[in-house]
């Protein structure tokens, strides 16, 4: 089975690293050169053609710019697109599923929230297959699609999260090696704690009465912590919405 993904950038990269493991790729992007791993490299759109499913990865305003009416009418077309629309897709193919991801896809280890409009039950298998290859697929409305878009900018957010605790961390007179090593190991062991009780139970088998951890909840809500993390997600989908 050959994959086309046209727009080898950061994401279609990601995307075409951990899909070269089990499938043939075409990787399409204006400069070929700086594709950095081993596989059929092209300039030319139409090139996707020859392939078995495309996968889109280009910024909206290039997908506009470049792909033509009917370009891919008789292929199967995942978009990794954020604000590209169905309806918009389908004047590229009949066949498009409409999905979205994060850079982790590159490990296997993200969320693939996708939703499909003119596919058979068997293609859908099909396409299912080949998503499981970048995480966990999550079947989804359209709407839904669009809003964990948000979800994919919020490894950013997160990241802001860590390098804050670092810092913190040095502030108290740590060195920043030592700090950046406890602050994602700290992630790490939360995650686990989450996926096994839930944010509500952690926090109340971390906080104590009158004790350290409180304390510092407190300075979290003192700052509205938490609403400026909704409002940051919020201005990512609304954002995205209009792209």
């Amino acid at each position: 089975m050959k994959i086309a993904i046209v727009g080898c950038g950061k994401l279609g990269s990601a995307i075409a690293k951990i899909l070269t493991k089990e499938y043939e790729i075409l990787a399409i992007r204006r400069d070929p050169s700086k594709i950095e791993f081993e596989c059929e490299k092209s300039s030319d759109v139409s090139d996707a053609k020859k392939c078995d499913f495309i996968i889109l990865t280009l910024k909206p305003q290039d997908f506009r710019k470049i792909i033509k009416k009917d370009e891919f009418k008789d292929k199967i077309v995942i978009s990794f697109m954020a604000g590209v629309s169905v309806e918009e897709l389908k004047k590229v193919s009949k066949k498009v599923v409409r999905a979205m991801t994060t850079l982790a896809v590159e490990y296997g280890e993200s969320f693939v929230t996708f939703y499909c409009d003119g596919l058979s039950p068997d293609e859908e298998e099909l396409i299912i297959k080949i998503l499981k290859k970048l995480g966990e697929p999550i079947r989804a409305e359209e709407e839904i699609v669009d809003v964990s878009t948000a979800f994919a900018s919020s490894i950013a957010f997160i990241s802001e999260l860590i390098e804050a605790l670092i810092f913190a961390g040095v502030r108290q007179g740590i060195k920043r090696d030592i700090a950046e090593k406890l602050s994602i190991l700290t992630f790490h062991s939360c995650l686990k704690l989450v996926e096994k009780y839930g944010c509500k139970e952690v926090v109340d088998k971390v906080a104590t009465p009158a004790g350290a951890t409180v304390e510092g909840l407190a300075k979290l809500m003192e700052c509205k912590a938490a609403w400026c993390l909704q409002e940051a997600f919020c201005s990512a989908a609304k954002k995205f919405k209009k792209s």
